[in-house]
């Protein structure tokens, strides 16, 4: 059987990567309705800004072992968010592009979901 790829929900604006939310002025992620493949014009785009990850959010397959956030087992950011201690928000009716596929979700089921949308990659 073959082993599923996990999308990780905190990658860069880089090759291979796809948007899948925007930060919006009340600091909440805001979901697409589906990923957006980076191609160089978006990646050059998302670069205009001094750091992109902090206005938008990126996915890519989950790296496991080739990502200093790997613990060995798991993601080891979900774990870095709950520590923030931020107070999950009601995620029914969200629409997230990638969550059936989410390392995070895989992880954590949807407890996960209430943290994602107060997700800015320039805090961790």
């Amino acid at each position: 059987m073959k082993k599923q790829k996990y999308a990780c929900p905190s990658a860069t604006n880089s090759e291979g990567a796809s948007l899948f939310g925007i930060v919006g002025n009340d600091g909440l992620v805001k979901f697409l309705p589906h990923t957006v493949a980076l191609d160089q014009e978006l990646i050059s785009l998302g670069n205009s800004h001094s750091n992109p990850e902090a206005k938008f959010r990126y996915t890519q397959t989950c790296a496991e072992k080739g990502c200093k956030q790997w613990t060995g087992e798991k993601c080891g950011v979900i774990d870095k968010v709950y520590g923030m201690k931020l107070e999950a928000i009601d995620h029914r009716g969200l629409k997230c592009p990638i969550m059936n596929d989410c390392r995070w979700y895989a992880q954590e089921g949807p407890k996960a979901c209430g943290v994602c949308p107060l997700v800015v990659a320039d805090l961790i």
